[in-house]
């Protein structure tokens, strides 16, 4: 085969590929267009294969990231809500509700994103601002409870002292 031919396949396939990548909603990628800048600089064949190798799979991996990003986006959503509104009676079903997702795929997608189930991550926000209120302000561990999102003092007060240790 003539080098003139492999440059010549290098464009058809990067073409393919990124046709194939923009089929499944990818968005244009810097790598193909990388590509395309190596193929036309009449690198060495075997360079060529090499880099093209590299960028095609950088821009698999930006594709791959492009997608979780979209899947993940109704939990990302959820974890700003109860970063913003932790003091509100926040629930894993009402959440599971305004994410449009049943509960327990939603719990099982919370854990995967957040690292910690729901219940744990409400209570990690609410006690790491408690803790933020203590070192603040002088009120004492009922009222910031409370201002947390805590109804009961007690359970509040035992939470905080097995989480904190203090």
């Amino acid at each position: 085969m003539h080098p003139a031919d492999y440059y010549r396949l290098a464009h058809v396939m990067t073409d393919d590929y990124s046709r194939e990548l923009r089929n499944h909603g990818a968005p244009a990628s810097r790598q193909i267009n990388r590509i395309r800048q190596l193929i036309d600089h009449c690198i060495p064949v075997k360079q060529l294969r090499e880099q093209m190798a590299v960028l095609m799979n950088e821009s698999l991996i930006e594709f791959r990231n492009t997608v979780m990003n979209k899947t993940n986006r109704p939990i990302r959503l959820m974890i700003e809500y109860i970063d913003d509104n932790y003091s509100d009676k926040i629930g894993l079903e009402r959440m599971a509700l305004l994410a449009a997702l049943n509960s327990t795929y939603f719990s099982v997608r919370f854990k995967n994103a957040a690292g910690k189930n729901f219940s744990t991550y409400v209570s990690d926000v609410r006690i790491g601002k408690a803790k933020q209120k203590l070192i603040e302000i002088n009120d004492t561990i009922a009222a910031i409870g409370k201002s947390e999102g805590y109804r009961d003092v007690r359970h509040f007060s035992r939470l905080f002292t097995r989480t904190v240790g203090i």
